[in-house]
């Protein structure tokens, strides 16, 4: 960019951060820097967050003590019914940080694991303030698997006051989401005449934990090639080809907090008109946590598919997901006779997915998937795909 409009950035910067304290100025100006180090005003920056950790620095404290001590500074008050963030800055060999949080008065805490912001940098939210005042410590993961307090410790910890000052959210404000996902599987590596190809795109929005959880739209185009055993293997035939471009709407009902109803209705156009789907899964546990759904699906004269799907999401910001199906697609239906082509419908497959993704401090989350699929040991073959996913 021309050197007007970093500066307009710079500028920027600093008066979105007017009022802010002088830990999150520090991690903001740091961040800066590092994303742009051929900036000129990168040093300048440095060098203001240098001066800001100075302002931290007990009088009389040595360098060594100082840089040992954390970065944070402590909020005076917080809004009734608003969270509190929370961020802090560590020596960068610090494996996480823990943010144990209540209500004063109350005798047990609620933990959660702050999100890593940088190299040392952690950020952490108590969702909402209730009561008069909130006690909260901060502990360091180690690298030997201990725990260590660095701010407060629980049987003495840091309090703010919480006051009334008319912010009143709803309980579980609404999630807005948008997210992509591409995935391309071999059924038979050997002839290459049994594959299929998907992309999806969906738009969401979570209202709350229970009741009418989740309303999702998208649309999806789905292309692929297949048949029966005998057409493919031992006549070799060519796969026929299976089109199919789709618009769905989903709804989730949530009966309890762990567990809900996923209904899908979907509506396609293929070489051969309209055609209907629909889609089904059962959820057990949270959408915000590991969690289990069990299903099927019916897409137009695409086929058949079962699917147990796991959302294993224990490490932080690493979201795991496995997944198998059963399924005949993508030729799940027989077609008019051609001499050249296969024309009946394919025989039932599995297939084992594993999809791993990264969640980054900006609500983007990133994923690659692999996947093996077969009808038998000979005809069988890999797969692969990608994710995104973003949040608001």
């Amino acid at each position: 960019p021309s050197q007007r409009t970093e500066a307009d950035d710079v500028a920027d910067l600093v008066r979105g951060l007017s009022g802010d304290g002088i830990a999150p100025r520090i991690l903001a100006y740091e961040r800066y820097a590092r994303a742009h180090p051929g900036s000129p005003y990168a040093r300048p920056l440095l060098e203001e967050a240098q001066a800001l950790r100075q302002l931290l620095k007990p009088a009389g404290e040595t360098a060594a003590v100082a840089a040992a001590k954390p970065l944070f500074e402590p909020p005076s008050a917080g809004a009734l019914g608003a969270p509190m963030d929370l961020a802090i800055g560590l020596d960068p060999k610090v494996q996480g940080a823990i943010l144990h949080h209540r209500n004063a008065g109350d005798t047990t805490y609620a933990s959660i694991t702050m999100n890593r912001a940088g190299p040392g940098y952690f950020q952490g939210r108590i969702p909402k303030l209730s009561g008069r005042a909130a006690e909260y410590f901060i502990e360091a993961a180690l690298a030997n698997g201990t725990t260590e307090a660095v701010v407060g410790s629980a049987a003495e910890p840091k309090a703010f006051a919480v006051r009334d000052m008319g912010v009143h959210p709803s309980k579980d404000p609404n999630i807005y989401s948008a997210a992509v996902l591409t995935d391309y599987a071999v059924f038979n590596l050997k002839r290459n005449n049994d594959t299929t190809f998907q992309t999806e795109g969906t738009f969401g929005v979570r209202f709350r934990d229970e009741g009418l959880r989740a309303l999702r739209t998208g649309f999806g185009v789905y292309r692929g090639k297949g048949g029966s055993l005998d057409e493919l293997d031992v006549q070799g035939l060519s796969g026929r080809s299976v089109g199919l471009t789709y618009g769905h709407l989903e709804g989730e009902y949530a009966f309890t907090e762990s567990f809900s109803a996923i209904a899908r209705a979907i509506v396609g156009l293929g070489d051969r008109g309209v055609s209907p789907g629909a889609q089904g899964f059962v959820r057990i546990g949270s959408d915000r946590k590991t969690n289990l759904a069990l299903g099927g699906e019916v897409l137009g004269l695409v086929g058949l598919r079962g699917i147990v799907q796991l959302e294993w999401n224990t490490i932080p910001n690493v979201p795991i997901l496995l997944r198998s199906e059963v399924t005949n697609q993508p030729a799940g239906s027989s077609a008019s006779p051609d001499p050249t082509r296969s024309t009946r419908s394919g025989e039932i497959g599995a297939r084992a997915i594993v999809q791993a993704g990264y969640r980054w401090p900006f609500r983007l989350t990133t994923s690659v998937r692999l996947s093996y699929q077969g009808r038998t040991i000979n005809h069988a073959g890999p797969g692969a795909g990608a994710a995104v996913s973003y949040e608001w």
